[in-house]
């Protein structure tokens, strides 16, 4: 599949292998309404995938990239995590305690570990097992402890685990450089951040330094709209962070409109910077 890591297909397939284990496990207390609704949905996320391929990366369907199918993985996710806790459950109350620890680790690991086929850091994988015994406890002999343990993985997954949904973008070094570009640049002067990659700090910079930036990789989501705005987003990509910093570009950049460009000190130029911190040196291209 063209732009999709065979390892993120492989997790899916495993997640789904899962799945189907676990049903199996407590399939005589699964109704018929059970196995339809929860072993269908993720048979339609793993098919999101080749539709998705087809329709989008071989027939071009505009309509696609609006759609989203591939959100339809989620269900897989969701499928495991129930169907493992319910096993995990399952063999807790017949007194198979190894049994009920493993499924109910497989369930708290969703929040812990992305793609199940790359190795899992060990604190996080503490912290599954953690949760895992507690569920194990609260299922074998005290139910009524099973809120508490829901509220242990609630506080345990992000501080423990290490696990943060939206990390904190905006940090002191890029508002210093975001307040020196605004006060002390001209209002029209254009930014680049060669080295940045897939880096969200260039976005950042433009909303608080009210500076333009030549291009980013997050700007690069709007390609899906206007087909003009596809086009110029991938010149100026190609032209200036796909094709890799070398200082021998600042006249190129001078003539594609840059004004500045903006580095992390491991790669700074021979020359007197403009602007200097920890984390970036900005230099006038001209």
């Amino acid at each position: 599949m063209d732009g999709c890591p065979a390892s993120t297909i492989l997790h899916y397939l495993v997640v789904f292998a899962l799945v189907c284990l676990a049903a199996f496990r407590i399939r005589n207390a699964l109704s018929l309404e059970h196995r339809i609704l929860l072993i269908g949905l993720p048979v339609l996320g793993l098919l999101s995938m080749p539709v998705s391929w087809l329709l989008l990366e071989k027939y071009k369907w505009a309509l696609i990239p609006q759609v989203q199918p591939l959100r339809t993985l989620l269900f897989v996710m969701l499928a495991m995590q129930i169907f493992t806790a319910a096993a995990g459950a399952h063999a807790a109350k017949r007194g198979l305690i190894p049994e009920a620890l493993a499924w109910f680790t497989l369930a708290f690991l969703p929040p812990l570990v992305t793609v199940f086929t790359q190795p899992i850091a060990l604190p996080r994988a503490a912290v599954a097992l953690g949760l895992a015994a507690l569920a194990t406890v609260a299922a074998w002999r005290i139910p009524r402890f099973a809120p508490v343990v829901a509220l242990a993985a609630f506080f345990a997954i992000p501080r423990l685990g290490g696990v943060v949904n939206y990390p904190h973008l905006e940090t002191p070094e890029l508002r210093q450089l975001s307040e020196w570009a605004r006060s002390a640049t001209p209002r029209d002067a254009v930014f680049l951040f060669p080295d940045a990659g897939h880096s969200l700090d260039s976005g950042v910079f433009r909303s608080v330094a009210l500076r333009a930036v030549y291009v980013d990789w997050k700007s690069g989501g709007q390609v899906n709209y206007l087909k003009g705005f596809a086009e110029e987003w991938w010149f100026r990509w190609q032209e200036t962070i796909a094709a890799g910093l070398d200082p021998a570009d600042l006249p190129k950049y001078d003539g594609l409109g840059i004004a500045y460009v903006v580095l992390s000190p491991r790669n700074r130029l021979p020359r007197a910077p403009a602007f200097e911190n920890d984390r970036y040196v900005a230099y006038a291209v001209r």
